[in-house]
């Protein structure tokens, strides 16, 4: 695999030096100069004065029919993050004063995401440097629904992001470590310093580490990962468990298994799980967030947040689609399983948004078998800057209750310790006609029969903490009781009673059997869902989930059936996933199809004989789902691993294959294997039947047959590419084909289509794929014939542009034409003129320097300093702007990459969900771009073997190799052996300067159209 590598963060910043808090962490000079200099972007600290907590309450305005309570405020609580309820109904409230630098660190670098590398790794508290995260519990004393009493429980947290009570102790997230804290008295006095129950969380941007544990249904600890920290987690029996950014993880307290539970999402920071045990979270981007099938790859920013965990998934499920405001971010949400609010919010989203004030209230519709998301009305919206709820809980009084970080300043984007640590609110949202109160109760000591009653009631919160009280004590006394309540076909909470009574380990293959059976849908997703857990299942309750995938209608159940089977050894898994496969109205849904494919997946390496068994039933080549998720995928599995074993599993595959149709399903999985590149010389039990294939397809494949490196082949194709009266889509497709397969027979051919007339499409097909091509003739007639056939249309312009900026020996026949004023420079796109820069080459650099003297380095702060004033003294003066004005400036400036108002393009973010209404935002944006990039927005620069370079987003990253897109829209391809390096740039693909030359009046009307309502 090729090497990534990411440079330290160029020194940039609009020079306002900040120095008493942000010194103390640098660990050498240059990070000090980082500190001083980086004045950061997004929401940052202001002079707007923070209101007394009572003044606070009165910014609120409620949705009809609710109110607000003003639970806890600072001292009590600072800087909340996070809140959960013991057995007690005691709130623990995890106050993260120590953000955003870990005591006793020192920086040593940063790199261009401002993620640091520090000078060691910390110790467990209580060793080491204490730091200022404390974990506090609050309390109503007395049941009239106020919290009259609040005690520090543990303190000298080092980074510590949540913490929950259950199991035996304390359990506290403090990366990199998951610490457990045990309290047997329950007197929330540790009984001894804590043990290291995980260790290895990535540290490195600590606003996105790991965060939010809860206990699950099933007994075990979710928590979850945010986007830009990797991690080598350990626990005493799972070792070195490796991922890079978002996801969901789960530790057992008993076994100390540690896993990964799926992979995704936004910057992750929150987890929820509902009543049927459904797992979500919370995002950054302007949708409320992912639902999580157990094992799914899911979406993420390939480049900065890493690669996929599994290489081989090939496709991925992203967030749930949701109809709203479209404004940033949702990052933490819960789900109404609550009794107090059933009518007006059952079972939907109640999400804080910070950024904008708020939370919403959004509707959860099935769609497949996930979801869609419609927003309500808006729960409350504040008009005080300081309200940051950054954590949303339903609590046991039937409560929404909100962690409030209170702080004029949100954004992370910034190496300064400026944060308000001193304050922060807790506050609950109530019917307004309602103001609950609970008398003090004690589930911990309550008699099992109690609990076993409270499994029916309306209220999540009551219903598994009564089950997991149950698990803790090992009451298997209950599962007599238990049993007949999961069996109880009327019973509302049968799936319940089937949790508690998994978790206590009553959970018999006679059971599953018949719960298999119950009409409780979710009853029958979670008895699958326990099966796949153990890890292995009996020849009875194989058979019974055989027939359930047979006959099962609802989705989520299909869903899960597929997840469990992935867990299961092959001789238990591929039955199971056979009957799946034959359901073809399944192509239709969201997610089964590829969650099919990863449970065929994880048996390709370990199980190849039992798979090629499987797929020599003559019925499964019958088999819709089989041939487009079985069948070719595994084709292009194999193929793209390599190795004797697979390519020989590629060809006794292919010998299965008894039509034409069934080989060609093959090979072209094959083929796929090698996207950007040739297929290599394959052994002879694979090559000889793909030749044979091959030769028989000529005429009606000939671009995979290009693809094989068939000679006879490449010849048809490249005369077809010169025939000027071949069908252009045809043409077209074999320019890709003859160029991945480095076929020289293209050369003559593309050579015809750059130096002739006309084919305007052709040629934009030829361009972005000739640099493959160490031939310099294909640059030189670009270049002689430029002011004919190139430089009066743009985008073929901009095309031939970036050809010849993709070889070091074609960048200088560029500038001599630059030179020589037949190309004008001003008409090359800045990203062209920083991709000739990537070559390192001070000759080059001193004549690109001589053209394009601010393009290929940022602006001085002197410089943005002035842009900056003079927009600002553009728009305090002169009146509001012209909207339909500002609409065509933007459109002619920013939408061939932006999106705003649905309109744009999508090279760069969506622009809609943005502070739109800050002009800070937007002046730091446009003038300093490279401060702050966007995650997925980055540019990447392949160094590829031969001499080409690439430059662009990184769209995709796999076993295969990558695949980037220029500014252009333009997609460029290469094997991973093929990749030199691949290198994230520091600088955005964003031009600075892109306001300038704009009028006073022109920047009112732009800054008009951006900050419209």
């Amino acid at each position: 695999m090729f090497r990534t590598v990411l440079p330290s963060l160029t020194l940039l910043g609009l020079a306002t030096f900040l120095s008493a808090q942000e010194a103390a962490p640098a660990g050498n000079d240059e990070v000090k100069k980082i500190m001083q200099e980086f004045q950061g972007r997004g929401t940052l600290r202001d002079d707007t004065p923070p209101k007394a907590p009572k003044d606070a309450l009165e910014t609120f305005k409620m949705r009809d029919g609710f109110a607000i309570d003003l639970m806890a405020s600072e001292p009590a609580v600072e800087q909340p993050l996070y809140m959960s309820w013991d057995s007690r109904g005691r709130l623990w409230v995890t106050l993260y004063r120590q953000y955003q630098f870990p005591a006793g660190l020192k920086i040593l670098k940063y790199d261009q995401h401002l993620r640091a590398v520090f000078d060691k790794v910390p110790e467990p508290p209580p060793k080491g440097e204490k730091g200022a995260d404390k974990i506090v519990v609050l309390e109503d004393t007395d049941g009239d629904g106020s919290l009259d009493s609040h005690k520090t429980v543990i303190e000298g947290l080092n980074i510590a992001t949540a913490a929950i009570k259950g199991a035996g102790g304390i359990w506290v997230m403090n990366p990199p470590y998951l610490l457990f804290y045990p309290d047997a008295n329950e007197d929330d006095v540790p009984d001894a310093d804590p043990e290291v129950a995980l260790k290895g969380f990535g540290l490195e941007d600590t606003h996105a580490v790991a965060n939010s544990i809860q206990f699950g249904p099933d007994g075990w600890l979710y928590g979850a990962n945010g986007s830009t920290t990797k991690g080598n987690v350990s626990s005493k029996v799972s070792k070195n468990v490796k991922f890079e950014g978002q996801h969901i993880w789960r530790y057992h307290p008993k076994t100390t298994v540690f896993e990964v539970y799926a992979e995704g999402g936004g910057n992750t920071f929150s987890t929820e799980i509902d009543a049927q045990g459904r797992v979500f979270s919370g995002t950054n981007g302007s949708q409320r967030g992912m639902h999580y099938d157990q094992g799914m790859s899911g979406s993420k920013n390939f480049g900065k947040h890493g690669p996929a965990l599994n290489p081989y998934a090939f496709g991925f499920f992203d967030h749930m689609v949701t109809k709203s405001d479209g404004k940033r971010f949702s990052q933490t949400f819960c789900i109404y399983d609550g009794d107090l609010m059933a009518d007006t919010l059952g079972g939907r989203i109640i999400a804080g948004n910070s950024l904008q004030n708020m939370c919403y209230a959004s509707r959860r519709i099935a769609d497949t078998s996930t979801f869609r998301v419609e927003d309500d009305a808006p729960l409350l919206i504040s008009t005080d800057r300081w309200f940051r709820p950054v954590d949303a809980k339903v609590g046991p009084d039937g409560c929404v209750w909100l962690a409030d970080w209170y702080d004029t300043r949100l954004s992370h984007v910034r190496p300064v310790d400026d944060w308000s640590k001193k304050d922060g609110r807790i506050y609950r949202v109530r019917p307004a006609d309602k103001k609950p109160a609970l008398k003090p109760f004690d589930l911990h000591k309550a008699p099992t029969a109690e609990l076993i009653t409270l499994l029916g009631h309306p209220a999540k919160w009551w219903r598994r903490q009564a089950a997991l009280e149950l698990a803790w004590r090992d009451q298997k006394s209950a599962l007599p009781e238990l049993e007949k309540l999961a069996r109880a076909e009327k019973n509302l909470h049968a799936i319940d009673a089937l949790q508690a009574l998994h978790m206590l380990g009553g959970f018999t293959d006679e059971l599953a059997t018949d719960l298999l059976k119950h009409p409780d849908p979710y009853v029958r997703r979670w008895v699958v869902k326990c099966v796949g857990d153990t890890g292995t299942a009996s020849t009875q309750v194989v058979a019974s989930i055989k027939e359930l995938a047979a006959r099962e209608d609802q989705p989520e159940v299909r869903t899960q059936i597929l997840c469990s089977a992935k867990r299961l050894p092959a001789e238990s898994s591929l039955p199971i996933v056979k009957v799946m496969m034959s359901r073809d109205a399944d192509l239709a849904d969201q997610r089964i199809p590829l969650i099919l494919w990863w449970a065929i997946e994880d048996k390709a390496e370990g199980d190849r004989e039992a798979l090629l068994t499987f797929f020599s039933d003559p019925a499964a080549w019958e088999m819709k789902l089989a041939r487009a998720y079985g069948i070719q995928m595994l084709a292009k599995r194999w193929a793209m691993a390599g190795g004797k074993e697979n390519y020989d599993a590629c060809a006794k595959l292919l010998a299965l294959a008894k039509r034409p149709d069934d080989q060609a399903l093959v090979i072209e999985g094959i083929a796929a294997a090698f996207e950007g590149g040739k297929i290599p010389e394959l052994p002879e039990a694979l090559a000889t039947p793909l030749a044979a294939f091959i030769k028989s397809r000529l005429d009606s494949d000939l671009g995979l047959a290009v693809k094989t490196g068939n000679a006879e082949a490449a010849k048809k194709a490249a005369a077809i590419v010169a025939d000027i009266k071949a069908p252009s889509a045809k043409r077209a497709a074999l320019v890709t084909a003859l160029a991945e397969s480095g076929s020289k027979e293209a050369v003559p051919a593309f050579l015809k289509v750059l130096s002739g007339p006309g084919d305007i499409g052709l040629k934009k097909a030829v361009l972005p794929v000739a640099a493959r091509f160490e031939e310099k003739r294909l640059a030189e007639a670009v270049i002689k014939g430029y002011e004919g056939r190139y430089a009066g249309d743009a985008t073929l312009r901009d095309a031939a542009h970036r050809m010849l900026a993709s070889r070091k020996e074609w960048v200088g026949y560029f500038l001599n034409e630059v030179d020589q004023w037949h190309i004008k420079s001003e008409q090359v796109s800045p990203d062209i003129v920083r991709q000739m820069l990537s070559y390192g080459d001070k000759e080059l650099a001193a004549r690109i320097e001589k053209h394009w003297p601010q393009k290929n380095s940022t602006l001085s702060d002197a410089q943005k300093q002035a842009e900056m004033e003079r927009i600002k003294t553009a728009l305090r003066g002169g009146g509001t702007g012209n909207l339909e004005k500002g609409k065509l400036l933007f459109t002619q400036r920013c939408a061939i990459c932006h999106t705003l108002f649905n309109e744009g393009g999508k090279v760069g973010p969506d622009l809609t969900g943005y502070e739109r209404t800050n002009p800070e935002f937007w002046l730091t944006s446009t003038i300093a771009p490279s401060m702050e990039i966007r995650e997925g927005f980055g540019a990447y620069v392949a160094k590829i073997k031969g001499g080409q370079v690439l430059m662009g987003i990184l769209d995709k990253q796999d076993a295969g190799g990558i695949s980037l897109r220029d500014i252009a829209g333009q997609r460029h391809t290469a094997r991973a052996e093929d990749v030199e390096s691949l290198e994230a740039s520091p600088i955005s693909l964003m031009p600075e300067g892109l306001l300038a030359g704009l009028s006073d009046a022109d920047l009112r009307d732009l800054f008009a159209w951006l900050m419209k309502p």
